[in-house]
């Protein structure tokens, strides 16, 4: 099962990059997915650093769609860690307003259930996704 949980997440950015937050949300995600971001993020996303459900989820990444601009992800390491799956990615893209080159590795503990996406956790150390996920 984990192997196909890491298939599962690697389709999660996939997904993201052709068909954006809300065919990600629909393709992917479970009804009640959590999302944690770091606080530099829910800074810009009006405050809140947990999103719960779908709807608040994707609101959260439109949020910060509307700050950053479109961002495009690619995976560089998957680690199967059973039931979530630790992500190294790359997001690339141009800020929304300023124009300026967006270009950071993101770190991401992805729990998978029933072959969909339930809790994405995103850290901006590897370490962190690591130990989040007990390795």
């Amino acid at each position: 099962m984990s192997q196909e949980n890491v298939e599962v997440a690697r389709g999660f950015f996939d997904t993201f990059n052709r068909k954006g937050v809300r065919g990600l949300a629909r393709d992917s995600w479970h009804p009640d997915v959590i999302w944690e971001v770091p606080p530099e993020w829910g800074i810009l996303a009006g405050g809140e650093c947990v999103w719960c459900g779908a709807e608040r989820a994707m609101t959260g990444l439109e949020d910060l769609e509307g700050q950053l601009g479109r961002i495009h992800v690619e995976v560089d390491e998957a680690i199967d860690a059973g039931d979530e799956v630790v992500m190294m990615a790359r997001a690339s893209g141009e800020g929304a307003q300023s124009g300026a080159a967006v270009d950071a590795t993101l770190h991401y503990a992805v729990q998978v259930e029933d072959g969909r996406i339930r809790r994405v956790r995103v850290f901006s150390e590897r370490r962190e996704a690591l130990e989040a996920v007990g390795l």
